[in-house]
């Protein structure tokens, strides 16, 4: 009798440790899609990169992509992201593409708030997929309408505190039709040259550009999730070589930010948004 006793207790106590642990582990998986869908979407960062260059005083560049403002993003996290990309200062600000998310009309919206961007060298963009697949022609208007310089497929020379700079933008990979040659048509021997695009696999193709200083892009939003060990395991087509951060692609380096918004899922996991600020810097101070 007293052996059942025992196997009854033991049963109890079995029972109570592991709907202790089932209790816990669904909390833990509560709080962790908690962080993942309200609170690392609003971790806005700034990730600082140097780059040694030939100008002759260091230039500020802040690099912003992928506001997608739509369902997922409002109006007043745009705001904060402008506010934040002020307050650096910056020389230039460059903008990567995907403003909007399911529909175009955001940008009349978007376009009060991005006119509030202050650069002393002027801010430039390119469009983004999701900009094409609602509608090209109205968010490249809105964008106008800031000020703000679109470059499809064309390139200028812009005065900045470190010298001229050459400055092209191409048209999105995925939906428009890029041409890197054209783009590159008014360089300047002996400048040096930043490169827009939202996309930014096809980076690799101007590898042996010794023209290229750094090439910036977007789109893959840094996988939204990345996980230990694993990495992102979901990443958008032209977006699966180079995913988040700096890369050296033969003369140049790349840098692929992580974005501000998301797309669905709408869930960030180790994977912040940020705004990206480069500081180009002397060579002969380094």
């Amino acid at each position: 009798m007293a052996n059942v006793q025992n196997e009854r207790q033991t049963v109890r106590c079995t029972r109570r440790v592991f709907l202790g642990v089932c209790g816990g582990a669904a909390l833990g998986g509560l709080g962790l899609a908690h962080y993942a869908w309200q609170v690392e979407p609003q971790r806005l960062l700034v990730s600082e990169i140097s780059l040694p260059a030939p100008v002759g005083a260091p230039v500020r560049l802040a690099f912003v992509s992928d506001l997608h403002l739509g369902p997922y993003v409002t109006l007043a996290e745009i705001e904060r992201v402008v506010d934040t990309v002020n307050t650096l200062a910056p020389d230039l600000v460059l903008l990567g593409g995907d403003y909007v998310s399911r529909t175009a009309q955001t940008m009349l919206a978007l376009a009060g708030v991005l006119a509030r961007l202050a650069a002393r060298a002027g801010v430039y963009a390119v469009l983004g997929n999701h900009d094409l697949w609602t509608d090209r022609e109205l968010v490249q208007r809105g964008l106008e309408a800031t000020g703000a310089r679109v470059l499809v497929n064309a390139g200028e020379v812009v005065e900045t505190p470190g010298g001229p700079q050459y400055l092209a933008g191409l048209d999105d990979a995925w939906s428009g039709q890029p041409n890197y040659m054209r783009a590159m048509a008014a360089h300047r021997a002996g400048l040096p040259t930043i490169l827009l695009q939202h996309e930014p696999d096809p980076a690799a193709e101007r590898a042996d550009d010794a023209r290229l200083l750094l090439q910036l892009a977007g789109h893959t939003h840094g996988g939204q999730v990345r996980l230990p060990l694993i990495g992102a395991p979901v990443l958008p087509l032209y977006g699966r070589r180079y995913v988040a951060g700096l890369y050296a692609v033969g003369h140049s380096h790349l840098y692929v930010t992580r974005g501000i918004g998301v797309i669905t899922p709408p869930v960030r996991f180790n994977c912040p948004p940020e705004v990206a600020l480069f500081t180009l810097t002397p060579q002969a101070a380094v």
